[in-house]
């Protein structure tokens, strides 16, 4: 389901002005892929909550996860270089959730994902740099989980599909020394946020601004269902089940995480929380509490390069998510 054609003339404007201040936002203040990735799962939540847009009876809240270190894989064509065995899944995972209660006999739940490569660029056209994780995402061949949780360790996993390439791509950000414009209209050439399929050099361009605000809509991204617990899609290896395997083992991080700011729980290292109640996180725990991010205040500071050490393990992804929810009317509820 699209909100594309239920939003207002004001609401568009409202929505594309906080995702660009958002992405611009990031870019500015972080220093490396990861830091980048930081502040955006800080900024957008941010900036998106500060709207409380009711587009046609849906609520929009966003939430965000940063998690430092991020799930190891490793396939039979990877090419090693300098010891190197593995490499990392992804650095954003970005979520919509459209919840519409409205129809009392059945509440309908629509999700869909991206999952990205960050990457700092100064031109294009680009070709990555690190060969082994273009070939992941290029061609997707069959892969082992590695050095990531003692749940998905060893776990062999194989997605594919013809929409692959939009659902599974590089983000481009591009550092600049001056102020710059992050307008959707700006020129691809010159825009500091670019996603692009994952080809040789990478190719379909789109702003990011673009595709996050059709994202948020419903109008982006690729399907899928959520497992939770359930044993039934024990033997699901594809698209489905690698988005939760991501989901769950960062559901699990940042619970942990959540509990410790609040002792309840144990610390969990390199984990920060922004923005709404990240509603993925009910799905994969039994010990949520109605526990909700922490971070909300303060950007996040003081994020080191990631570690290409192969043994440490990675315990989650970065998660933005966008929430729709339109609820049952109210006399319904009550009754």
């Amino acid at each position: 389901m699209s909100l594309l054609s239920l939003i207002n003339a004001n609401q568009e404007s409202d929505l594309v002005d906080a995702l660009s201040k958002a992405i611009l936002e990031a870019i500015q203040e972080g220093r490396n892929e990861p830091n980048i990735v930081a502040h955006l799962t800080y900024w957008i939540p941010t900036y998106v909550n500060k709207l409380k847009l009711n587009i046609d009876g849906f609520n929009l809240t966003a939430g965000g996860v940063f998690i430092h270190q991020t799930p190891k894989v490793t396939f039979n064509r990877i090419k090693m270089k300098d010891g190197q065995k593995s490499i990392e899944i992804g650095d954003l995972l970005i979520i919509s959730t459209l919840i519409d209660e409205k129809d009392t006999t059945k509440k309908t739940i629509t999700r869909k994902a991206i999952l990205y490569q960050a990457k700092i660029f100064e031109k294009l056209p680009v070709t990555p740099d690190n060969k082994n994780q273009h070939t992941l995402y290029k061609i997707w061949p069959t892969f082992t989980y590695v050095n990531s949780t003692p749940q998905l360790n060893g776990q062999v996993r194989n997605i594919n599909g013809l929409d692959l390439h939009s659902s599974a791509k590089y983000l481009l950000l591009k550092k600049l020394s001056h102020q710059s414009n992050n307008s959707s209209f700006c020129n691809i050439s010159n825009n500091i946020a670019l996603t692009a399929h994952p080809t040789t050099p990478l190719s379909n361009h789109v702003s990011f601004l673009n595709e996050a605000y059709n994202f948020v809509l419903g109008d982006a991204g690729k399907d899928f269902v959520v497992f939770g617990n359930s044993p039934r899609y024990k033997r699901w290896i594809g698209w489905n089940r690698v988005v939760n395997d991501l989901l769950s083992i960062t559901a699990h991080k940042a619970t942990s995480y959540m509990g410790h700011v609040t002792g309840e729980k144990k610390a969990s290292r390199g984990c920060l929380a922004f923005g709404s109640q990240l509603s993925f996180l009910t799905e994969y725990t039994q010990d949520f509490s109605n526990m909700v991010p922490t971070d909300n205040n303060s950007p996040p500071t003081d994020i080191p390069p990631r570690s290409e050490n192969d043994n440490e393990e990675g315990g989650g992804i970065s998660v933005i998510e966008f929430v729709l929810r339109r609820e049952a009317p109210q006399e319904t509820r009550k009754s």
